[in-house]
């Protein structure tokens, strides 16, 4: 996804999901070795919050993102999410 979002390539997984748009979909969970393991670089506080915003790496492409979220309909799917914009 680094092209397409016109980023240099991720380093790794981490880094990749730091890069995603929102702080509430930038999370990932794995079960390793009879662990469960989450990543989210931004926090869990906007998921658990119905809080939708750019993480900072989309603050700068806030055009896209704001397309991003209307193509998405997410207002309209989950009317009890709220969104900040960057």
């Amino acid at each position: 996804m680094h092209g397409p979002n016109g980023d240099p390539p991720y380093r790794n997984v981490a880094d990749a999901i730091r890069c995603w748009p929102e702080t509430a979909t930038a999370i990932a969970a794995r079960l390793e070795n009879g662990r469960f393991e989450v990543l989210a670089p931004h926090g869990l506080d906007d998921l658990v919050g119905l809080i939708v915003r750019p993480t900072p790496a989309f603050a700068a492409k806030i055009g896209v993102y704001r397309l991003r979220q209307a193509s998405k309909k997410w207002k309209e799917r989950w009317p009890k999410l709220t969104f900040v914009s960057a």
